[in-house]
Order: structure tokens, then C-alpha cells, then sequence
């Protein structure tokens, strides 16, 4: 059973791209150097992955998006 097109189209924009671009995020905040401890700031090296609240609610239409 295959999922329906729109439905696929809707997880690869909102949740595989997503996860694409933090494996790659990633390896470049392992590769670069902190300049030094006492100069670090605490977010420098962090990902903030941001949502809707569609994301958790229900609507119309909106079911692959949820």
C-alpha cells in the first residue's frame, strides 16, 4: 500500500528535509573548533528546530501537516 502523493509531498518538506539539514548542521558544529572555553557562549553550538501549533492541533485539510 502506497501512500497518497500529496501525503509524501507534506512529510518530505516538513519532516525529512528537517532531518537532512540537522544531519548536515551537525557535521559542521563537529568540525569547527570553540575558540576557547571562557569565550563560549552556551548556544554556540545548539539547533532550534522551530513548529506551528498546526502542528498539534487538528483542522481541516491539515492532517498530514499534524
Amino acid at each position: 500500500m502506497k501512500e497518497p502523493k500529496a501525503v509524501t509531498n507534506h512529510i518530505d518538506v516538513n519532516l525529512t528535509s528537517v532531518l537532512h539539514f540537522v544531519r548536515i548542521a551537525l557535521a559542521y558544529m563537529r568540525d569547527r573548533p570553540v575558540a576557547s572555553a571562557a569565550n563560549t557562549h552556551p548556544l554556540a553550538r545548539s539547533i532550534v528546530l522551530v513548529s506551528s501549533v498546526a502542528g498539534i492541533t487538528e483542522a481541516p485539510g491539515l492532517f498530514a501537516y499534524g
